[in-house]
């Protein structure tokens, strides 16, 4: 379980930064 739970946080982060990031790059081009 505790592995399982580490995973989901890692992926839950990665997921976050990636729209972070994504969200920032389109905003860029966009403007």
């Amino acid at each position: 379980i505790d592995e399982f739970w580490d995973y989901d946080e890692a992926d839950r982060l990665k997921a976050i930064e990636i729209s972070h990031a994504y969200r920032k790059s389109r905003g860029r081009s966009r403007r």
